[in-house]
């Protein structure tokens, strides 16, 4: 990378690649922070959910399938719920679209199971 980008611009490389975490809280520290945070979310409920699914897997393995879904039911809600305020830093239509039909499908929990199963 020396051959190609200076020392500050390594630095700042850096900070976009640390910032882009859905679940950091700060704000990126650069606008190349934003632009990789925005253009790194899923914006597929399936995508999302299987993610999710297998952490819990990851993490717990003992848990039966319906546990496994409460965990992620209850882990998507904390995410992606009308409570929690996403940090959009450019416009997105496709996540927003994204985010209401995720919001929807969570206040019903048992039809949210019913699809991915």
């Amino acid at each position: 990378m020396r051959q190609f980008f200076t020392d500050d611009e390594r630095k700042v490389i850096k900070e976009a690649i640390e910032d882009h975490r859905s679940s950091k809280e700060d704000e990126p520290r650069s606008v190349y922070g934003k632009l990789i945070s925005s253009a790194d979310r899923n914006t597929t409920i399936e995508m999302v959910f299987i993610r999710s699914f297998f952490v819990a897997k990851d993490r717990m393995p003992d848990m039966n399938i319906n546990e496994y879904l409460d965990y992620t039911v209850d882990r998507l809600r904390k995410r992606y719920g009308e409570e929690n305020r996403e940090n959009m830093f450019f416009e997105d239509e496709v996540y927003q679209v994204f985010l209401k039909d995720m919001r929807s499908l969570l206040s019903r929990a048992d039809d949210f199971k019913k699809i991915i199963l």
